[in-house]
């Protein structure tokens, strides 16, 4: 048996909502499939490269109309098929949208080269329209990719847009807090300026890295401070315990040198 497969004809078809497979070829027949979300199996059946095709097989599926009496929420569908001539190659073809569980219309044609084949036919059928739905799963998980590329793309431009906003501020938080800190400590005012950055020369990754580091020194500048205010308030404490002991003392002297002149 003489099988051979080339590649996907590149000008097959300029619109963009028709998906083909490569074609089989085995002993002087030749099978290609064509499938589509959005047209139906008419418009593929009539494609001008099937018109001198021995047959243009055809399966369609498409949501059913009917809703469920009693409220099934599962999705049913509607699938029919046209043999055109191939014996039992209709059903073969609805299989594979059922299998693949795809919505549309799918067409292969045959061109019968005077020698049967037999049933090995069947799988030159169901091969080639797989290919057909597969080239379409491919090209819509490729544009998913570039969508999910998209979106990513802007929700990054958004975000590095708050950051090169926010990080100056959180700059200027960080050298009040670290004023407020010496201030605290009894240490003399800061005189080395912080350097100005320019924020919007960074990369995405860089600007997130710098924001958690930030946030990670205020959180513990504002930690340093209650510690330091809890430090003088203890001193100051302290401070007042001894000077109230101190004048206790004095007075109790004081009240026993008059009893002793008394």
């Amino acid at each position: 048996m003489s099988l051979k497969r080339k590649a996907p004809d590149s000008s097959s078809s300029d619109d963009t909502s028709v998906y083909r497979s490569s074609p089989i070829y085995d002993r002087s027949s030749t099978f290609v499939a064509a499938y589509s979300p959005t047209k139906t199996a008419k418009v593929l059946q009539s494609d001008t490269k099937f018109t001198d095709a021995s047959h243009r097989i055809a399966a369609w599926r498409l949501p059913s109309r009917q809703k469920s009496l009693f409220g099934d929420p599962t999705a049913h569908y509607d699938t029919r098929y046209d043999d055109d001539g191939e014996k039992n190659a209709g059903k073969r073809v609805a299989r594979v949208l059922e299998s693949m569980n795809v919505t549309g219309a799918l067409v292969v044609a045959r061109w019968y080269g005077g020698v049967m084949l037999g049933p090995v036919r069947f799988e030159h059928i169901e091969n080639v329209a797989k290919e057909a739905v597969n080239a379409w799963k491919g090209a819509a998980k490729e544009e998913e990719g570039k969508v999910e590329v998209e979106k990513k793309k802007r929700l990054e431009e958004i975000e590095k847009t708050r950051l090169v906003r926010d990080l100056p501020k959180r700059d200027t938080s960080i050298g009040v807090l670290r004023g407020l800190l010496a201030e605290k400590k009894g240490e003399g005012p800061l005189t080395t300026p912080a350097k100005l950055l320019e924020y919007g020369n960074f990369e995405i990754g860089v600007l997130r890295r710098l924001e958690k580091a930030r946030d990670t020194t205020i959180a513990w500048l504002l930690k340093s401070i209650d510690e330091a205010e809890a430090e003088a308030k203890a001193k100051s404490v302290g401070s007042g315990s001894s000077a109230t002991g101190e004048l206790g003392k004095a007075r109790t002297k004081k009240t026993a040198g008059a009893k002793d002149a008394l």
